[in-house]
């Protein structure tokens, strides 16, 4: 069996645990899905390539850092956060402009104690509003008319196309001002990992294992954006079960599975080989669903653990004659 192998170093990363916020804690590897995103972003693919994929490596260390994200709030406000004018309004990204900024006690309608980053854009915005609230005063003034009509059995046509006019009209404000979005900053501490040594395996059918190795220059970072990597290694390996005395040379995911069946033992040099009974259990992302709207992962339950040794292999459990390769 073949698998293609990766040999990458990072000068800084963090693989975020989507659950953490305000302290966003990192995996000490990256996930399969992180993994397999900076894989599938590189060879620009559209759809799902079944891929089996093991992760191993060590980082030097861990720091945490304070710094100051930018999150949007749910509508426009007027008297807090900064005003933006988005590139994309269905896209939470920053590709923005700044408008104005609001401080304490101002407000952007009455152009009190507020930043203006962009004159023209804050008239923009300012008319806008202006007349979004202009269009709803004459829809609620027509809405009365036309339901003191209907009470009286009466119709007027031309009023009805004024409603329907006055409603396409306030879709078309509403849609001009999506453009617009407020954000505010939030104070998040960061972890991140330092001189980060990572070896990882992807096994897939031959087409998309040679497509992966076409790509791999394409591979511009793992995590965040900013996370670079380098690529010190790419090439297909054969993958055997027949070295008995492979020892771990980094911490890995292994899949607990392996550590409950015995596969996968911990070693010592004075006391020979032993079950694992150190390590931290990590729910590791896999692959996802989408479920109204929302992206549901499938998590394999890893052991992030080093000082390893197999004692036996299985279907998903191999060797490249350099690496115990645990394939998930």
């Amino acid at each position: 069996m073949k698998a293609v192998r990766l040999i990458v170093t990072q000068s800084q990363a963090n693989f975020r645990m989507e659950e953490t916020v305000e302290n966003r804690m990192t995996y000490p590897l990256p996930p399969f899905s992180t993994v397999y995103g900076a894989i599938s972003a590189a060879c620009s693919w559209d759809e799902y390539h079944e891929c089996k994929i093991s992760v191993q490596g060590d980082y030097k260390t861990k720091t945490k850092e304070y710094v100051m994200y930018h999150s949007y709030l749910n509508s426009t406000m007027d008297d807090r956060g900064t005003l933006i004018k988005v590139a994309n309004p269905n896209i939470y990204g920053q590709a923005y402009i700044r408008v104005a900024k609001v401080n304490r006690g101002g407000s952007l309608k009455n152009r009190e104690n507020i930043i203006i980053y962009n004159n023209d854009l804050m008239e923009e915005y300012l008319e806008l509003r202006q007349q979004q609230t202009k269009n709803a005063n004459e829809r609620k003034e027509l809405n009365k008319i036309l339901k003191q009509l209907k009470e009286k059995n009466e119709d007027n046509e031309e009023l009805k196309e004024k409603m329907k006019k006055l409603k396409d009209k306030n879709e078309d404000l509403k849609n001009k001002l999506y453009f617009f979005k407020s954000i505010e900053g939030v104070p998040t501490y960061v972890e991140t990992l330092h001189d980060l040594n990572l070896v990882i395996h992807i096994h897939s059918d031959e087409e998309t294992m040679r497509e992966i190795l076409e790509n791999v220059n394409q591979i511009k970072s793992i995590g965040r954006s900013e996370d670079f990597v380098n690529v010190i290694s790419a090439k297909i390996v054969e993958l055997n079960q027949d070295d008995k005395n492979m020892k771990s040379k980094y911490h890995a995911y292994i899949n607990k599975r392996h550590v409950t069946d015995g596969n996968i033992c911990a070693y010592n040099e004075k006391e020979g080989n032993k079950k694992i009974s150190g390590g931290t259990v990590v729910y590791v992302n896999k692959y996802y669903t989408m479920e109204g709207g929302k992206r549901i992962f499938e998590r394999i339950p890893c052991l992030w653990t080093s000082s390893y040794t197999v004692n036996k292999y299985s279907p998903s459990l191999w060797s490249d004659g350099e690496y115990i390769v645990d394939l998930n």
